[in-house]
């Protein structure tokens, strides 16, 4: 008799023990899971004024991501096609600063309009403006004035005037001066070469 209640009092012990582990398994994984969902929350808040309201509460911020700006590149356009379907820019030779001045704005908006039309412009959302788009280029070629010499002076001292009555746009713009039998005598006409910006790497 008191060796078979040995036996039971032993048998109990062993299930006792391998309830008792199982309990503490479960009570092991319970505090991981507390540790683990108490690390989250406190990530979650914050403490940053900027980040709470006066009441200390939390409040959703939306981020943004911010792209570098492209970087615009100079480019010198020239007009595709026949350069006789480019309007010119006439100005006569011997009106005073304020017609010339005027008769230069009023070619480069009828060049400008006929370029804005077109479908590099269209399609690449480049604007030529009279008042800030800057000239690359000019090639002047003024009227034959019966003698030959100094003809090509006139169309050089016409662009260095012009340069001083418009020097946001003309400021340091390099030009080729000629002359010929096919101008008007009264007038300087030019083709004038725009600076467009693009992307850089853009054709």
């Amino acid at each position: 008799m008191v060796n078979r209640r040995r036996r039971i009092r032993n048998s109990d012990t062993a299930d006792e023990s391998v309830g008792l582990s199982g309990w503490l398994y479960t009570d092991l994984m319970l505090g991981l899971a507390v540790v683990f969902l108490g690390a989250a929350v406190i990530k979650l808040s914050t403490n940053d004024p900027k980040d709470n309201d006066a009441s200390g509460s939390t409040s959703t911020t939306t981020s943004t991501t911010t792209l570098p700006p492209i970087e615009l590149c100079s480019a010198l356009y020239a007009p595709e096609g026949s350069r006789d379907e480019t309007p010119l820019v006439r100005v006569r030779k011997n009106a005073d600063p304020v017609t010339k001045e005027r008769e230069f704005r009023d070619g480069l908006q009828v060049l400008y309009d006929f370029l804005n039309a077109k479908e590099f412009f269209v399609t690449n959302g480049v604007v030529l403006n009279v008042d800030s788009t800057k000239i690359g280029l000019i090639l002047a070629q003024a009227g034959w004035n019966g003698r030959g010499t100094g003809s090509n002076r006139d169309a050089t001292e016409l662009r260095s005037e012009l340069a001083v009555l418009l020097p946001e746009i003309l400021q340091n713009t390099p030009g080729r001066d000629t002359y010929g039998q096919n101008v008007d005598p009264e007038y300087v006409a030019m083709e004038i070469l725009p600076l467009i910006e693009l992307p850089c790497g853009a054709s």
